[in-house]
């Protein structure tokens, strides 16, 4: 059976290897990308259950490799990371098995079956909701859907705690000698940075398109204005108005009411403010804040 599947993979091999494009018109090519794309994902997928199987037989250490990711990354061309995350998605999925199932018929990646897993291991009951967004959008959009799924079922002070607790900064050079680096800032310090970083980006992408210099990226002026920032060189604020960045915990009723009784929440996530100045931000200014739990 294994040979005879693998001889059908091979000759599939052998009539893409011949496909020429320019022979087909635009609109055949286009049916043919859909078609690509779900035989992509339905291989992508039988080869990762593939390669699990074999590594429960231990298959991999026959060929010297004592970590199944490295044998993995070995056949596929990519990092151990990538394999052992395949891997891991491969073994969660068993308690998706809608999502395990789309996989394998190539309606949705691994990539779009992690995030569906992995949402669906901490929020139960969230495949049912995640998986038509995944058939039908790309990994962005499912990314967000998922992320803000397991945020919202983490209660405000706990979610503030578990961000505060993750919080960093690392850096590196990369191979032109360049500073490179990642960041995650809790959404009180990271909201207004990344606003004013934007904010001044654009200002000064304006600034050379009517210099008539030739446009860069939005990339590269987020990095002049970041080193316009960091130097105290940044242009002031043209508007006297602060955003407000918090999360504010209240009882429904006391915000329908505008004050809040004995015993009912209003309070500042992270900030010692409660009551009644709490409750007077959320009700001046709700879209000013990055989130409101009621």
């Amino acid at each position: 059976m294994a040979q005879s599947l693998g001889s059908r993979v091979d000759g599939l091999v052998r009539a893409l290897r011949a496909f020429e494009p320019g022979e087909y018109s635009g609109e055949d090519c286009a049916r043919l990308v859909t078609t690509f794309a779900r035989a992509e994902k339905a291989l992508a997928a039988a080869r990762v259950r593939t390669a699990a199987r074999a590594a429960e037989t231990n298959q991999h250490r026959k060929e010297g490799f004592a970590d199944p990711s490295e044998w993995l990354s070995r056949h596929t061309g990519g990092t151990a990371r990538d394999a052992r995350t395949q891997l891991d998605t491969m073994q969660r999925l068993e308690l998706c098995p809608a999502t395990r199932d789309a996989v394998a018929s190539g309606e949705v990646s691994l990539g779009q079956a992690d995030e569906i897993a992995r949402t669906e291991a901490e929020v139960p009951g969230s495949e049912a909701d995640l998986l038509p967004l995944a058939k039908k959008s790309g990994l962005s959009k499912l990314r967000d859907e998922a992320r803000k799924t397991r945020a919202n079922a983490i209660p405000a002070e706990e979610l503030h705690d578990r961000q505060r607790k993750v919080r960093s900064v690392r850096h590196w050079r990369d191979d032109l000698g360049m500073i490179a680096g990642t960041f995650r800032l809790t959404p009180e310090v990271g909201v207004p940075f990344v606003n004013r970083l934007e904010r001044d980006a654009q200002r000064l992408r304006r600034a050379a398109k009517q210099r008539g210099d030739i446009v860069e990226g939005f990339e590269a002026y987020a990095a002049d204005a970041f080193a316009d920032m960091i130097q105290g060189r940044a242009a002031p604020a043209t508007s006297k108005r602060r955003d407000v960045h918090a999360v504010i915990v209240c009882d429904l009723r006391a915000y329908r009411r505008g004050h809040a009784h004995d015993g009912e929440q209003c309070h500042l996530v992270g900030m010692c403010i409660g009551g009644p100045y709490a409750m007077g931000l959320l009700h001046a200014a709700p879209e000013r804040f990055s989130s409101a739990v009621v």
